[in-house]
């Protein structure tokens, strides 16, 4: 997610432990056995996975190895909250009291309401906390491991398969060995993904990784795959760049650091070059698993957004050896879903699937948890209109520790997304909402549009109290919303910029031949400058055959509205 675990993901990756320097390189799993014992038998090979990829009518797409059908993951990202040490982390899979039970128990819910995916972090364990994947005497911790392997029974006996994603090296194991080397003068953060350190110290974890789960009798046809990043960028704030003029990559390659084109060739290739060796290491181990990449929209995109120094460019995994990609978006809180598309540069790929691994219903955009579950229902069919593969609602549950998303489980949008209530997620079909402008065509005088701020008509009809339609300039001006045939009962303006002075906002309901059914006139003599306004009015009688709304601001000043609603029903 683009919060609160990039933010301790960053932290972690670009500190290395403190004990990484004391265990020798080659440390592998503490499963091993000793050099004393009695060499083992050679373990069999791993069970092949479920879940793969097909080439049918030259579109991939997932399939069930043991039925034959097209399979459509469909579910949660699985987080059992807890804050540890000033960490917010997961507490499934830790080594002593965990939250294992209670996953259990969310597994089986999901799979109640016809659920067959979960997304969850294989080492969101750090900082203070104990128990975590890492052994402080090296390798990994058997008992960490064992508690994943129960909960991959668990979901394999509840028909759901699991995608494991990763932020970070453990803290403990001896896993940053290579990294610690050149951090952080001249590397720092993800950057170190492109020095030879960086790339041995993951290929090293994977190993271990993978065969430890193959140690401890994992169900290994319960993972779909295995994800190398949550979310995948470079940092443009940190070393190399700004720091030094020429750098050496782990292909090999030098670059002049000085020139942008030769720059974005490092992070092109040198992030080909990781994932290539990523997934040459899982798969020596397990060779019929699927390994992919998370991202979000790309600043380097079309539509133009703020800057960031978190640099964003998936193209190169189209040509790595990863099996699929992981989108990442979420309405109400700048992007819609086709201007979030358009930056993910991925627009049209049909030979390798891509999910769309986040998305959720922000809190402070949606204070309506049915307005939350309409917009999501709406999100999942756009994004599968574009092609998109399979869908991970943000997230189950967990809402006592973190709150800035709606949680499915206490909401209806897990019952709503449910796929028996939609079987088709491309087709959901007409969702019951109040508001009869929700996602209808509009128009404007003007609007506001540039790096900073994206203001166009249809952010106000979204349903989103974060998104706003920005005409740009001083009243009067006016917005027109296409509602195509609906009696309205009420409408209801909402701001959070209204400026100081009377006002004056006429609101008209116009028939199919443009003439007026009803008006009404919101009219304030002065006001004080408020951080949230909100006018609303109920008409006597519901006003039938209304085909458009017309708001026309006369007066004050900078015409912004967030959300302009029309409550009533198709007719």
């Amino acid at each position: 997610m683009i919060l609160a675990m990039a933010l301790v993901a960053c932290e972690a990756t670009a500190t290395p432990s403190s004990e990484a320097s004391d265990v020798p390189a080659s440390a592998t799993t503490t499963l091993a056995p000793s050099a004393s014992a009695t060499p083992a038998p050679t373990p069999p090979p791993p069970a092949e996975h479920r879940i793969g990829i097909r080439m049918v009518d030259g579109r991939a797409e997932f399939h069930d190895r043991i039925t034959d059908e097209e399979w459509v993951p469909r579910g949660f990202n699985h987080w059992q909250w807890a804050f540890t040490g000033g960490y917010l982390m997961d507490a499934t899979f830790r080594a002593g009291e965990n939250a294992l039970d209670e996953a259990r128990e969310d597994l089986a819910a999901m799979a109640d309401l016809g659920y067959n995916a979960v997304r969850i972090w294989a080492n969101a364990c750090f900082g203070a906390a104990i128990g975590c994947m890492g052994d402080p005497d090296g390798g990994l911790r058997r008992e960490y491991l064992e508690n994943m392997a129960a909960y991959l029974h668990a979901a394999r006996d509840a028909g759901i398969q699991v995608m494991f994603t990763f932020d970070h090296l453990p803290d403990d194991g001896g896993y940053a060995t290579g990294t610690s080397e050149v951090c952080c003068d001249e590397w720092a953060g993800f950057n170190l993904d492109l020095t030879a350190g960086g790339v041995e110290d993951h290929e090293r974890f994977w190993r271990d990784f993978v065969s430890g789960l193959i140690d401890v009798g994992a169900p290994m046809d319960a993972i779909w795959a295995f994800q190398l990043r949550n979310e995948q960028f470079f940092e443009a704030d940190q070393p190399p760049f700004g720091v030094l003029d020429e750098a050496t990559t782990a292909n090999g390659e030098t670059y002049d650091l000085t020139d942008p084109a030769q720059v974005h060739a490092m992070r092109d290739a040198g992030l080909r070059h990781y994932v290539d060796r990523m997934v040459a290491a899982i798969k020596e181990v397990d060779p019929t698993a699927l390994v992919t990449m998370g991202f979000f929209p790309s600043a380097e995109g079309p539509i133009p957004v703020p800057p960031d120094a978190r640099l964003v460019d998936p193209r190169p995994l189209l040509d790595s050896t990863l099996d699929f990609l992981d989108f990442h978006a979420y309405p109400g809180v700048g992007l819609d879903w086709d201007e979030a598309w358009a930056n993910s540069l991925l627009s049209g790929v049909e030979d390798v699937p891509i999910v769309l691994g986040e998305f959720g219903a922000f809190r402070g955009a949606y204070p309506d948890p049915v307005d939350a579950a309409a917009m999501m229902v709406d999100y999942q069919a756009r994004a599968c209109a574009d092609g998109l593969d399979g869908f991970l609602y943000w997230t189950w549950a967990g809402q006592d520790v973190y709150s800035e998303t709606w949680g499915a489980a206490e909401t209806e949008i897990a019952e709503l997304l449910a796929p028996p209530a939609v079987p088709d997620p491309c087709e959901p079909g007409a969702l019951p909402h109040p508001n009869v402008a929700f996602g209808r065509p509009a128009t404007a005088s003007s609007f506001e549009d540039g790096p900073e701020i994206v203001g166009t008509p249809g952010k106000a009809v979204d349903l989103s109290e974060e998104t706003w339609w920005s005409s740009g300039a001083d009243a009067p001006q006016w917005i027109e919303i296409d509602i195509g045939g609906a009696s309205v009962d009420a409408v209801r303006l909402f701001t959070r910029q209204a400026t100081e002075g009377p006002m004056d906002v006429t609101v008209r309901l116009l028939a199919a031949d443009g003439s007026a059914l009803a008006t009404h006139v919101f009219s304030q003599p002065s006001s004080d400058p408020v951080d949230a306004l909100t006018l609303e009015h109920t008409f006597a009688a519901p006003i039938a055959g209304v085909h458009r709304m017309r708001v026309e601001t006369v007066r004050p000043g900078w015409v912004i509205w967030y959300e302009i609603g029309a409550i009533g029903t198709v007719e």
